[in-house]
C-alpha cells in the first residue's frame, strides 16, 4: 500500500474522547444507551 502512496498516520484519541465524553453521558441519562455500555466496550480492549 505505501508503494502505492498510502499515507499512515498516528492520532491521538484523547481529544476525541473528552469532546464525546457529555456525549456518553447524556446517551446513558437518557436511555439512548444502557448505562454503562460506554464502558463494557472500552473494557474490551
Amino acid at each position: 500500500m505505501i508503494a502505492a502512496g498510502a499515507i499512515f498516520s498516528n492520532v491521538d484519541p484523547k481529544p476525541f474522547q473528552q469532546m464525546l465524553a457529555p456525549v456518553i453521558a447524556e446517551a446513558e441519562e437518557t436511555g439512548f444507551w444502557s448505562k454503562g455500555l460506554y464502558k463494557k466496550v472500552q473494557d474490551i480492549r
